[in-house]
């Protein structure tokens, strides 16, 4: 696993940053000149930047869209910065509640383990189903259910058909993995 760049403190990110928690936004401040090696450095950031929103929307190496800052010659995710801003602290990782990384409403991030974090995903678009946790079984010519928890595959049935395949992999997330279970399709 990667390691994860450590973010300045909460005081020094209040000085780069202003945050608008409603629309998710972050923006430049008019950062005070000791930010910067030099002068120059200082007055050429101040014109470029200054007021401005922060970062922009980039690819990822698996190929996800998430919304990044540049911030004393790192790339940090934004929405690790908001947290970090709003809370004091750096969180294992933030998870972004609808799925989409590029929304960092205060109301849509949260902090969050690995595995809580994996347990928020959108269905694979390369089901067969559509169905999060669903799959055809030629063998037994019905749809199997299953669930991860703990490292573990879990099989919660065969069934008839998908729907109800997928509502019993529905009722499963929600007992075990609580305000990070993915219900929805």
């Amino acid at each position: 696993m990667a390691k994860r760049r450590v973010l300045p403190d909460q005081a020094y990110l209040q000085e780069c940053f202003r945050y608008e928690p409603e629309t998710g936004k972050l923006f430049w401040r008019y950062r005070p000149e000791s930010h910067f090696l030099t002068n120059g450095a200082y007055k050429t950031w101040t014109a470029n930047f200054a007021g401005k929103e922060a970062g922009g929307i980039y690819p990822s190496d698996q190929g996800y869209r998430r919304h990044m800052v540049g911030l004393n010659r790192k790339v940090h995710l934004t929405a690790r910065i908001i947290f970090k801003l709003e809370y004091g602290y750096e969180p294992i990782e933030v998870d972004h509640k609808n799925c989409d990384p590029t929304d960092n409403r205060k109301a849509n991030i949260r902090k969050a383990t690995s595995a809580e974090n994996r347990r928020n995903r959108k269905t694979p678009k390369n089901s067969s189903t559509k169905l999060k946790g669903v799959s055809w079984h030629r063998a037994t010519n019905s749809y199997i259910a299953y669930i991860g928890s703990h490292g573990r595959k879990i099989h919660l049935g065969c069934f008839t058909t998908p729907e109800a395949a997928h509502e019993a992999c529905r009722k499963a997330a929600t007992e075990l993995h609580g305000e990070f279970a993915r219900t929805k399709r």
